[in-house]
């Protein structure tokens, strides 16, 4: 996946997604940050717009910039609807199992020093 632009409102992302949508590229709206900028550091929240395809990728900027663009290889929406099926059923990345993987561990950790501190000898 590709990051195409971002945006601030949501509103803006879908109507980019779906004009995507109707020129044959299969997207994806993601309301996480894709530069990991925390909101409460920067002040906003911001909707990352991306291509599944990263190959169509140069296509999605030309749409947004110009509707009538026409793309060399344009999926149907039945491809489209199946991309975007299989990038909802992905497993989880490797950060979030490690940042699972942090928290049992820091829960661990705590559950030891409170059962050390218990202990009288």
């Amino acid at each position: 996946m590709k990051l195409v632009d971002q945006y601030i409102d949501p509103g803006m992302a879908s109507a980019a997604r779906e004009r995507l949508r109707s020129a044959g590229i299969a997207t994806r709206v993601d309301v996480m940050d894709p530069h990991n900028v925390q909101p409460s550091k920067s002040g906003k929240t911001r909707v990352g717009l991306w291509v599944i395809d990263d190959s169509q990728h140069q296509d999605a900027i030309r749409v947004l910039a110009d509707p009538g663009h026409k793309l060399k290889n344009p999926l149907s929406f039945d491809e489209i609807s199946k991309l975007e099926a299989t990038i909802e059923k992905r497993p989880p990345s490797r950060r979030n199992v490690a940042n699972v993987a942090l928290i049992l561990l820091l829960i661990a950790g705590l559950l030891g020093l409170i059962a050390y501190t218990t202990i009288e000898f």
